[in-house]
């Protein structure tokens, strides 16, 4: 029921009374604790009136949720309400896996298209192929119908173990067929790629900290330790964060024994130390962590750890600047909030968090500000609040800005904004959703050849880029396209070999190619150059 504007004064001082007691209901993840101040039953006698006596119906729940919003808004920028339905979207999102078919999709006119079948999943063993369309699930229909993306996922997701019948169309052979199996965990990525960039050289890509992050590092970066890395490049940028025991897990694999890994700051002004184990497989790799303006929270204690013990080298810009540490908690009816309890400081005692003042547009708009000041471009422009205070473990000086990590190697954002932007609008659905449809006839084809001979075909026709070009055509871009060929056909062959060989093919081509990662890779060459001299 939507909430009419003539009930707004309601809301407020619900909201207000809510206000006031808000902390005497948290008491854990699964409990309340009850208040002995009267507010509550005045907030209970409120609730009561209005469902019994107000002259029209109320859907009061409603209004107690707009109300927690409101009130956790005005603590601090990172504490939220979570409703029962963003709370399993977002356990999914971190826990690292799902129960599914394990596919990546589109829909392609009104019907449901396979990208890529996610290794190891359900539907790669059952036979199911990128460019496949299925057309029932269970015997309902999908094709033709439309169907919200929440409608699709509850057809195709269910208990773990569970049958599902599906009709799949393979246009490749112009047959349709049934495909019979049982839903399984299907993984959530967080490790995008790690490849060796060249011989000395090892590139990962981790994209956040969820609850399998350092499995899925293990995994993938012991087949790279086969082949002995002088060095190891971890590419946190638009890294955001997540698990902070996770990101920990990690730092650990790099630090020796009894190195301070973070330290969490109570209210109370309680410390505690989170301390390096024996676990240090890679001590003796160099080590660079490349960061940017939106590496936040874990990915922050990460490059602070790795900094303030003078373990490597954090290359980029100056990260988000989140220090603010969110525990989740339950209200009791399938509702949480993620609260802020505590701080992250580096091992030096520097605060990650950035300034706030509370309904600070400024706070989400820190982009804008940084390019203003000239932060994003030039080194000097960094504010720095204090260069004497902190030193890492070796005794050097460690600047402290106003929240975030200061680069110890600067490398600044490109002032190209038409480069910029035409990056991501390469890296879009609707470009994605256009390469699978002029591929979409030639896809058995491509997935015959290795992934050099499919890379050599595609760096050598300008078909792709021709038709790409006059796709974007259609829709409000001001640039030259032959300015930026080079740029263009890099994303175009990266995606139809993402399409084809898998996600994970797309950075092993384009991180090559990347302007940050080339000048990272020309630093640590020459590096090697001067030490050898």
């Amino acid at each position: 029921m939507k909430i009419s504007k003539i009930y707004i004064p309601i809301l407020i001082a619900v909201s207000i009374c809510i206000g006031v007691v808000l902390g005497a209901y948290i008491f854990s993840n699964t409990t309340y604790l009850p208040s002995k101040n009267a507010n509550r039953h005045k907030l209970n006698r409120l609730i009561d009136l209005i469902d019994n006596e107000f002259v029209d119906d109320v859907n009061t729940d409603s209004i107690v949720d707009i109300a927690v919003n409101d009130i956790l808004s005005k603590l601090d920028p990172h504490s939220f309400y979570i409703s029962p339905a963003e709370k399993e979207r977002l356990a999914t999102n971190m826990n690292g896996e799902f129960v599914g078919i394990g596919i990546t999709y589109y829909m392609l006119n009104d019907t449901l298209a396979v990208i890529n079948t996610i290794a190891g999943g359900p539907s790669e063993k059952a036979g199911i192929k990128s460019g496949d369309r299925i057309l029932l699930a269970d015997e309902k229909k999908i094709y033709g119908e439309k169907l919200p993306n929440d409608s699709l996922l509850a057809m195709l997701r269910g208990p773990l173990d569970s049958n599902i019948k599906l009709r799949v169309f393979r246009k490749s052979t112009n047959k349709i067929f049934d495909c019979r199996f049982k839903r399984k965990n299907v993984p959530v990525k967080s490790v995008d790629a790690a490849f060796m960039l060249n011989k000395n050289t090892a590139y990962v890509k981790i994209n956040r900290f969820a609850a399998n992050t350092h499995l899925e590092f293990d995994a993938k970066v012991k087949e790279i330790q086969k082949q002995n890395p002088e060095n190891i490049i971890i590419d946190l940028r638009n890294n955001t964060g997540g698990y902070v025991e996770v990101a920990e897990k990690i730092i650990d694999k790099f630090l020796p024994e009894n190195q301070v890994i973070v330290r969490l700051i109570s209210k109370s002004e309680e410390e505690q130390v989170v301390l390096s184990s024996k676990n240090t497989p890679f001590a003796k790799n160099n080590l660079y962590i490349l960061v940017d303006e939106n590496t936040a929270s874990a990915s922050e204690i990460f490059a602070g750890a790795i900094q303030d013990n003078d373990r490597g080298q954090i290359v980029g810009r100056r990260t988000y600047g989140k220090g603010l540490v969110q525990q989740e908690l339950s209200l009791g009816d399938g509702s949480a909030v993620r609260l802020s309890v505590s701080k992250y400081h580096t091992p030096s005692g520097r605060s990650i968090q950035k300034p706030y003042v509370l309904d600070d547009t400024d706070y989400l708009g820190d982009f804008h500000q940084r390019m203003v000041s000239k932060e994003l471009y030039v080194y000097d422009s960094i504010k720095v609040i204090d260069s004497t205070s902190f030193k890492s473990l070796n005794g050097k000086a460690i600047l402290q800005a106003n929240g975030g990590i200061i680069p110890d190697v600067f490398i600044p954002l490109s002032d190209d904004f038409v480069q910029a932007e035409l990056k991501m609008v390469m890296q879009s659905a609707f470009i994605s959703n256009y390469i699978f449809q002029l591929i979409d006839d030639k896809r058995a084809e491509m997935s015959l050849d290795s992934y050099d001979d499919l890379v050599n075909q595609l760096e050598n026709t300008d078909y792709y880029y021709n038709k790409v070009v006059g796709y974007l055509k259609k829709y409000p871009l001001n640039f030259n396209p032959e300015k930026y060929k080079s740029i263009i056909k890099a994303y175009i062959t990266a995606e139809i070999i993402s399409q084809i060989k898998g996600e994970a093919y797309f950075y092993q081509y384009i991180s090559p190619l990347d302007d940050e990662v080339v000048q990272l890779v020309q630093l640590i060459q020459a590096k090697n150059v001067n030490k050898n001299n």
